[in-house]
């Protein structure tokens, strides 16, 4: 089956005074959490840290973050991310509840614990999370994806093969949804329907390497 979990794991624990010591960001942030620290310059310094692939560092300013604004969901949710990063899923898994708790209608938060808990092998919990998300948004390709993961995982090809549909009409130009349905037409015991779904896909994009790949797998295993 093909996986796009994109979500890596996480757990933070306190920041030692030699990582602190490492972890300098830019003057005017740097400044502003001396003179005024806020949840907000905290937030600003952990992105700044995240996009300089300093995770570690990210992972304590969102902490600081969250100690300030204990309400705030982007901040648990920003945490929750930079704990995936850096490989801590439980902790990641806890704070993206969080976040939802504080924001039910937030689709990253969402989809960001379905993600996490797929990763983590709790598939139902991680049904139920994508399927609320679909309740606030029906196209969300990420969430029908990874509910065809799921079911795909489960075997429950024909669910699989449902949601890869809707998610292929809301992305269309997405080669790997596609690649994921023919898969899905093969275990389910239509390889007629694989390799119109692959072969396609071969014509329409020749140089995916998966494409032809798993078009000859299907003919090989027919």
């Amino acid at each position: 089956m093909l996986s796009r979990i994109v979500l890596a794991t996480v757990i933070l624990g306190a920041v030692s005074p030699l990582q602190a010591a490492q972890c300098s960001g830019p003057s005017d942030l740097e400044r502003s959490i001396q003179t005024a620290p806020s949840a907000g310059a905290y937030s600003a310094l952990g992105a700044w840290f995240a996009q300089h692939h300093q995770v570690n560092c990210a992972v304590g300013a969102f902490e600081k973050a969250v100690q300030l604004n204990p309400n705030s969901w982007q901040a648990h949710f920003n945490l929750g991310l930079a704990l995936l990063e850096s490989k801590h899923q439980n902790r990641a898994i806890s704070e993206f509840r969080s976040a939802v708790k504080r924001n039910p209608s937030s689709v990253p938060a969402r989809n960001a614990l379905g993600a996490a808990l797929q990763a983590a092998g709790q598939w139902d919990e991680a049904e139920a999370d994508f399927k609320a998300v679909l309740q606030l948004d029906p196209h969300s390709t990420f969430a029908l994806d990874h509910l065809g993961q799921i079911y795909s995982a489960e075997r429950r090809y024909s669910l699989a093969i449902e949601r890869w549909q809707e998610a292929i009409r809301s992305s269309p130009a997405d080669p790997e949804l596609r690649i994921s349905l023919g898969v899905a037409y093969a275990n389910n015991g239509d390889p007629k329907r694989a390799i119109e779904t692959l072969a396609a896909l071969v014509r329409s994009t020749p140089n995916s390497a998966a494409a032809h790949f798993n078009l000859a797998t299907v003919y090989a295993d027919n």
